[in-house]
């Protein structure tokens, strides 16, 4: 069963937090390379890696805390006490995310503590999973490559990635079997961890906190925000077919499954620029695949009549030559 989770109201959205506090272990990463973007925070998390506790083994320059936050895939997202700053932007946020912590990196479900490891001694990383990751953590030049990537300035409402946090020896000693490659957590700050699946799509008994979100933010307001998302990859891309170039989401990480309920782009690395020759009918096909599942999603609101004229918007902007 899925942890229990609670809603926040705080924000514009409000945030999803597991309902009893989570445990963490906070070690000084070995390296840090810098993300696109940058923060004069001087908190300490910013340099460290986070793990089970089990991992805090003698030696590690470790600090065990107690944190709100949501375990889910490979991905826990902290509550800070106090938002931190990002430099290039201005912008706040309360919510701290480290990707690559030891979860398991498959699947939907919100990751259970004793998920976080597969036997008692070690952190099985079962060799590589079908995606090419290794068990939670991110391999070292992946999270370089998606904490540097710059979608500026086609796309500019995406998650600030701060660092890629290399896992130090110490921790990778506890990984069975043993990698040969560097291994890295992703460091990322967003304005609600809260996801399309969590407040669009309704269970027949939904949790107490769903019906807290609904009363927080209406669907058809939250709705809207994704219909920005979609509006300005379309945008985005007719000024990149200037270049020959057309903007890609991975074939196995749609649109929705990559945004915040902000309409906040989260995960960069499923972000490509791609040629355009060859690939644009593709392209076409898989917006005007989502767009569809949208528009049937907003038949069920009809009492906002907006849906459908933006997914009328959009699919002009998508299929204009």
């Amino acid at each position: 069963m899925p942890n229990r989770l609670e809603f926040v109201p705080e924000g514009p959205y409000g945030y999803l937090v597991e309902e009893e506090p989570i445990q963490i272990a906070a070690v000084l990463a070995a390296r840090k390379h810098p993300g696109t973007y940058s923060t004069k925070s001087e908190h300490f998390l910013l340099d460290c890696v986070v793990l089970n506790p089990k991992y805090a083994s003698p030696g590690m320059d470790t600090e065990i805390l107690t944190v709100r936050g949501r375990r889910k895939g490979r991905t826990i997202d902290i509550m800070l006490d106090e938002p931190i700053e990002v430099c290039e932007t201005g912008e706040t946020f309360r919510v701290l995310t480290f990707k690559g912590s030891g979860a398991f990196p498959t699947g939907r479900d919100n990751a259970q503590a004793d998920q976080w490891i597969i036997d008692s001694a070690k952190w099985h990383s079962s060799i590589v999973d079908p995606l090419g990751r290794y068990w939670g953590a991110c391999k070292e030049r992946s999270a370089i490559i998606e904490a540097t990537k710059d979608t500026r300035p086609y796309l500019t409402h995406v998650t600030p990635y701060l660092s890629a946090n290399v896992i130090p020896e110490a921790v990778l000693k506890n990984i069975s079997p043993r990698t040969p490659e560097s291994l890295a957590q992703s460091i990322r700050l967003t304005d609600t961890n809260i996801l399309p699946e969590d407040a669009l799509w309704r269970s027949e008994n939904p949790a107490p906190w769903e019906e807290q979100l609904d009363r927080y933010c209406s669907r058809e307001s939250l709705s809207q925000n994704l219909f920005s998302v979609v509006i300005a990859l379309a945008e985005a891309n007719r000024q990149l077919r200037t270049q020959g170039r057309m903007i890609q989401f991975g074939a196995i990480s749609p649109v929705f499954d990559n945004v915040y309920v902000s309409g906040r782009i989260k995960d960069l690395e499923n972000i490509h620029w791609a040629p355009l020759e060859g690939i644009s009918p593709v392209l076409k096909a898989a917006y005007n695949e989502l767009l569809e599942a949208v528009r049937v999603k907003a038949l069920q609101s009809p009492t906002n009549p907006s849906w459908l004229n933006s997914w009328e918007k959009i699919q002009a902007y998508v299929l204009q030559d």
